[in-house]
């Protein structure tokens, strides 16, 4: 009984290890289909990325604890100790097109576009993609990769929460790992589907010493045209932007002349030096909440103060603005976005309660 009891053991374990070979040649046939296919993951990447933030998969994607690095890139060391820079190993660019989308519930946000519907080509491509920050969950983004992201009440305003993202994603260790060149973009703007484009306007970005691209104001306005406008649209409340009109006339290097950029989409290298030290320098004023939530005033000062000059980006050329895309409100603020980041705690809180009551009745 015992010699018999041997061999159907040592019957079992073999089994076991031929089963263990089919499934690893079979994923490795997967990895490569998809890959030939211009998929941006293989089998063992389907799903999550780990951050600092809660990283949630793609819709429709089996979810997994592994960070997706892709099988045609190699690892190079990075002048940054706290992350790894990704090169592709055929000369193509890494690029990560942004978004940021935070708010007091998921209506209230743009409505971003399915990625593989509007971009083909550059869903397919493996060198490409598509991340939206944000404090929801279930935002409903398909074809993009999630990091959501919770700041609490360490600001009191959504907005601030929403241009984290916008300004400082070159701290988290997602974009470290995976961005050679970022192209933030609001949710209500959509790239062109062409690969070469943005392969193009990536290595012009690098080959620059600004590293660095973004659109003049189209209509020529400086920061006092801005602000000026920013009250006649209701973009934000009158004792704010006075407050800024104020700090500014304060700076002894301040000129209400100072030309004017397009903040909705824009290009940098993740190396780009220059690009850092006016958004950590924005971020460090523009964080404590003391006076307007517009961004462009303050970011339009910044770029002069450190002299900063971007390249010129080709916003048509490589964008359209799908204004229709604005979630409710269209955008227009009032004296309740000053003090509203609780709204979304509540908010978050009730959904997550939810989720668990539905996964209790699940059982």
């Amino acid at each position: 009984m015992g010699r018999i009891r041997t061999i159907s053991m040592l019957r079992l374990a073999g089994a076991c290890t031929l089963l263990g070979s089919i499934f690893s040649a079979t994923r490795i046939v997967f990895d490569h289909v998809l890959l030939a296919h211009g998929a941006r993951t293989t089998m063992e990447e389907l799903g999550t990325w780990e951050t600092s933030g809660t990283v949630v998969s793609q819709p429709g994607y089996q979810r997994s604890h592994t960070t997706p690095i892709l099988n045609s890139m190699i690892a190079a060391p990075s002048n940054n100790t706290t992350s790894t820079q990704i090169y592709p190993s055929d000369g193509k660019i890494p690029i990560c097109f942004v978004t940021s989308q935070f708010a007091t519930s998921t209506r209230n946000t743009d409505k971003l576009f399915d990625v593989r519907n509007k971009v083909p080509r550059l869903a397919r491509s493996p060198f490409i993609q598509f991340i939206a920050f944000t404090n929801m969950e279930n935002l409903h983004a398909p074809g993009w990769k999630l990091i959501v992201k919770q700041f609490g009440l360490k600001y009191r305003r959504i907005i601030t929460h929403s241009r984290w993202p916008k300004f400082q994603a070159h701290h988290d260790s997602t974009i470290q790992q995976m961005c050679t060149v970022v192209f933030y973009i609001d949710g209500i703007v959509v790239p062109k589907d062409s690969v070469r484009k943005f392969q193009n306007e990536a290595k012009r970005i690098l080959n620059s010493q600004v590293q660095f691209s973004q659109l003049k104001h189209t209509k020529g306005r400086n920061i006092e045209d801005e602000l000026h406008q920013i009250l006649n649209v209701s973009k934000d409340i009158p004792e704010n932007v006075e407050k800024t009109r104020a700090w500014l006339s304060a700076q002894p290097d301040f000129r209400s002349d100072i030309q004017l950029y397009e903040n909705n989409r824009y290009g940098y290298a993740m190396s780009s030096e220059a690009y850092k030290k006016v958004a950590d320098f924005f971020w460090e004023h523009y964080s404590k909440e003391e006076d307007s939530w517009r961004d462009q005033p303050l970011w339009a000062y910044c770029l002069h103060h450190f002299r900063t000059e971007p390249l010129n980006l080709p916003g048509r050329r490589l964008f359209i603005v799908e204004n229709e895309r604005k979630g409710i409100g269209g955008h227009m603020y009032s004296e309740e976005a000053n003090n509203n980041a609780h709204k979304a705690v509540r908010y978050i809180r009730r959904q997550k309660k939810r989720r668990m009551k539905d996964r209790a009745g699940d059982w």
